[in-house]
């Protein structure tokens, strides 16, 4: 009889190592990619800029796209959604030059926001869908104050798919490419190349293929540079939100720079300046990133 007893607790004490196993195992697999701990420089004018550890993401909320023009006069998108459980109307605010704050810019019919961006100071293009989620482009050639509406590929720019939870990007020529993650937004050069936001990842789309994945918790946005360099934003144990390189042979010597108080919501790049969306302000900065000043928004 005791010899059924011990083999009775032989088998109960096998389960309860093999339930350990899997739990260790299901958490190696789920956990979170780690926050970013390299060396962080605050080059934040002081007078324009509170403590970047404190967090205030008073209007905008995300997901958003930012576009600027060659001589830097932006476009700034907030996504909204066609899907009639959600549905939340999509923003567009445009400056009408580089030198000129963002405003408001009425959109017809425009739902929901797949992606964004700025030609000339004066052409616009945006490609999102209606609010029974059919995809289209609306084209602005007076600087956002009138737009026509016409098919996606017309616009000649990276968009989105309506199903958020798709692992896909449309390059400029309507045609879907697989990615690695489900993308929040996407930015890229020509109909091959992309850079692709997803949740806590950073990913590349070259030559019309999938490649290199960077984890990153956070990240709220990146832009490829004309060297292939890739800048990311997103927060560090450090500050709120950073932005520094993390792909590319010509990386800088660098450390990486606080930029802002609020999350990290987008990034874009024009000839002369790079911009971020953090929180509810962006900042610029017209030295590639060495310091960065808040942009007039109102």
């Amino acid at each position: 009889m005791s010899g059924f007893f011990e083999s009775r607790r032989f088998l109960f004490l096998v389960a309860v190592v093999d339930l350990l196993l899997i739990a260790g195992a299901v958490y190696m697999s789920h956990r979170p990619p780690p926050a970013y701990t390299g060396d962080v420089t605050s080059v934040i004018d002081p007078s324009q800029s509170p403590s970047p550890i404190t967090r205030s993401d008073a209007a905008v909320v995300g997901p958003v796209f930012l576009a600027a023009s060659p001589t830097g006069a932006l476009v700034r998108v907030v996504r909204g959604s066609c899907d009639s459980r959600n549905a939340t109307r999509a923003e567009v605010s445009v400056a009408a030059s580089p030198d000129s704050p963002l405003s408001a810019a009425a959109v017809p019919q425009l739902q929901e926001a797949l992606g964004v961006g700025r030609a000339t100071d004066n052409d616009i293009a945006v490609v999102g869908a209606t609010a029974d989620c059919k995809v289209h482009s609306w084209v602005s050639a007076d600087a956002g104050r009138t737009w026509t509406m016409k098919g996606p590929k017309q616009a000649g720019i990276w968009y989105l798919s309506t199903d958020t939870s798709a692992e896909e990007v449309f390059n400029p020529q309507g045609k879907n490419l697989q990615t690695s993650c489900a993308p929040r937004s996407v930015s890229g050069q020509g109909n091959k190349d992309a850079v692709v936001i997803c949740k806590d990842m950073v990913g590349l789309v070259s030559a019309g293929v999938s490649g290199s994945a960077v984890p990153l918790v956070g990240v709220g946005g990146a832009v490829q540079k004309a060297d292939l360099t890739v800048l990311a934003l997103a927060p560090s144990n450090k500050c709120a939100a950073v932005v520094y390189p993390i792909l590319g042979a010509n990386q800088p010597k660098t450390r990486a720079k606080c930029v802002g108080d609020g999350t990290p919501l987008a990034m874009t790049m024009s000839k002369r300046a790079l911009f971020a969306q953090v929180g509810d302000k962006i900042w610029f900065s017209n030295n590639d990133g060495k310091t960065f000043k808040l942009l007039s928004v109102a």
